[in-house]
């Protein structure tokens, strides 16, 4: 068993765990919602810096195809070139235009070739790659857009150069406003490269590439092993968010399936998707040691709280052992202990409270004991009634109705009409006393009986008191409804003569009716099973119901119906100690109904001291006498 000690010491350190607990998670919930929040924002830093890199670097590349557009020669020698000049006059035009390309081509240059096509057919009239001259780009962006303005085609994978590649172009114009070819040069993807991979601060995980709409990587992410992806489809939640045209954070993993936290802009003239990711494991790792750290120091709290909770508890409860001790000291009769009063707080107060109380029962124990002793005496006084009243007053009795009986059978003669009344009412009186002593004793025998109680077949026992009750009622027709009756715990002969005593009032009560009707049943009321036994007899006024189960009170005339009026005060008495209640309810000549209860496994109630109830029964019964 779990002492008082150990049980406040565990309250209080359930307490203080809930307690750290709850700041713990109040705190770890928080900071990694605040870690959260910094890690978003120093991705969305990252992804904004790269975004803004990376338009700038488009423009720029914009504004060298349209240096290279102005550039001295281009505008002189593109006519020549589409004109019907000599062969030297076409190979010369030809010769400074693709001089001019180059100087912006090649290594450390923007540009991986520069084409410039007819303004009408969209073919390649000068290329500074020989092999694309003659080709027609009628039906590409570049060469459409590019007619009327500077233009950007996205990133795109070129047929013609077997990699993905961004495409400039910008209208030539002559002089006189006139359009003479589009120019479009291919850009160096490495620059890109080089500024998306650009230094990334000291997370080791952090990392930054560009995909197209088309699902494929413009730029080569740092943790990519495989070149080979950088032709195929790579697909996250991130990509998929991206490329729908949404800008935002994910936390999911990515292409290669690493748990991650991204930061993804869709670079809506560009057509790009960028993507700035850090891995999760780093990303969070401060939570982790945040975690650690309040469980650890929780830890040490509850330890803590456990010690002082400890410590705390024996000083409540040491005093309270000691009233215990005390306690079991009264039990063992010793009056005259005392528990040492030796604080001035709500435990000593008890303390001083227990020995007044202790005190006070030690004055009162010779009381208690004289009435005690006064008690058995009544007892004793009640039991020689009982037989004086089963012997001495019975014979007397016997006397007065066999010389009436004498008087009425040896002198006929002797008396007339008015004396053979007057003998009849003798006899009548003698007996109806008999009647009166002998409920009396069943009462008081009721009373003082001990009660053996256990579980019961009630629904037989009525059965078995139902064919007895037909015992001398032959020539009535009594029909008899008994329901399913649940089992009881109670005295078998005690219960036996309720059940009679009850069945033999609605047998009485229902002698006027042609059929009677006598049904015993239950209904649940409350939780707890009520038994009941319903007649269609004579029935009564309820507003006499107090008075029902009193002793020798009636509610019929003797005339009407015989009885001494204790037959209901034995059931409610019976009833009673067996811990259950007992109440009726009817209407003038309509029935009535007897309801009562028998708790299941229950003690049965002790029996209740009788002088007073037997005095009045038998200050009643001098008065009939």
């Amino acid at each position: 068993m779990i002492g008082i000690t150990q049980k406040l010491a565990l309250v209080f350190t359930v307490f203080a765990g809930a307690l750290v607990l709850s700041v713990g998670l109040f705190l770890s919930s928080n900071g990694q919602a605040a870690l959260e929040r910094a890690v978003e924002s120093e991705l969305e830093s990252v992804a904004n810096e790269k975004e803004a890199a990376v338009r700038n670097w488009l423009q720029e590349r914009l504004l060298d195809i349209l240096v290279v557009s102005k550039a001295s020669g281009v505008e002189q020698n593109l006519p020549v070139l589409r004109g019907s000049g000599t062969e030297d006059e076409l190979n010369t035009a030809y010769l400074r235009l693709v001089e001019a390309f180059e100087a912006n081509i090649g290594q450390g240059q923007e540009f991986i070739s520069i084409l410039v096509m007819d303004p009408e057919t969209g073919e390649v009239v000068v290329s500074t790659d020989p092999g694309e001259e003659g080709d027609i780009f009628a039906d590409r962006p570049f060469f459409m857009e590019g007619k009327s303005a500077p233009f950007i085609q996205s990133l795109y994978f070129s047929a013609v150069i077997r990699q993905p590649a961004i495409t400039v172009s910008a209208p030539v114009t002559g002089g006189d406003g006139s359009l003479l070819g589009v120019i479009a040069g291919r850009l160096e993807l490495s620059e890109l490269q080089e500024l998306i991979n650009l230094p990334l601060g000291n997370r080791e995980t952090l990392d930054a590439y560009i995909v197209t709409q088309s699902y494929i990587l413009a730029t080569r992410p740092r943790f990519l092993d495989d070149p080979a992806r950088m032709q195929q489809e790579v697909r996250s939640e991130a990509v998929e968010a991206c490329v729908a045209g949404e800008s935002g954070i994910t936390q999911a993993p990515d292409f290669r399936a690493v748990p991650m936290v991204s930061a993804h802009h869709w670079l809506a003239g560009e057509n790009l998707c960028l993507i700035v990711a850090m891995d999760q494991a780093e990303a969070f790792a401060d939570t982790r040691s945040l975690a650690e750290t309040i469980v650890l120091f929780g830890g040490a709290a509850v330890l803590i709280a456990a010690l002082i909770a400890t410590a705390l508890a024996r000083t409540i409860t040491k005093p309270i052992l000691r009233l215990q001790g005390a306690t079991l000291r009264l039990a063992e009769g010793n009056w005259e202990y005392r528990v040492p009063e030796e604080s001035t707080d709500e435990l000593g107060l008890l303390a001083r409270n227990f020995n007044r109380m202790a005190k006070t029962l030690s004055r009162n124990d010779a009381h208690l004991r004289e009435q005690s002793r006064q008690l058995m005496e009544a007892n004793e006084q009640l039991e020689a009634f009982s037989y004086s009243v089963s012997h001495d007053l019975r014979a007397p009795l016997r006397s007065i109705d066999g010389f009436a009986r004498i008087l009425s059978e040896d002198y006929p003669d002797k008396l007339d009409a008015d004396g053979q009344r007057y003998v009849g009412i003798v006899r009548g009186a003698a007996q109806q006393m008999g009647k009166l002593i002998d409920d009396l004793l069943a009462f008081s025998h009721v009373s003082r009986e001990d009660i053996l109680a256990r579980e019961i077949d009630i629904e037989k026992l009525v059965h078995e008191v139902a064919t007895v009750s037909m015992a001398g009622n032959e020539y009535r027709r009594i029909d008899f409804e008994i329901g399913v009756l649940p089992p009881c715990f109670a005295d078998p002969d005690l219960m036996r003569q309720a059940i009679q005593n009850l069945m033999a009032n609605a047998v009485k009560y229902t002698r006027q009716r042609d059929v009677a009707r006598i049904e015993v049943g239950t209904e649940p009321l409350d939780g707890e099973t009520v038994y009941y036994i319903r007649d269609n007899g004579t029935g009564f006024n309820m507003k006499y119901v107090d008075k029902l189960f009193g002793v020798f009170q009636r509610l019929h005339r003797i005339e009407e119906f015989e009885g001494t009026g204790v037959g209901l005060a034995i059931v409610k008495r019976i009833i009673n100690r067996h811990g259950g209640r007992i109440w009726a309810e009817a209407e003038v000549d309509r029935g009535a109904t007897f309801f009562f209860t028998v708790p299941v496994r229950r003690e049965p109630v002790e029996k209740p001291p009788m002088e007073a109830e037997i005095s009045s029964l038998v200050a009643r019964a001098r008065d009939l006498v």
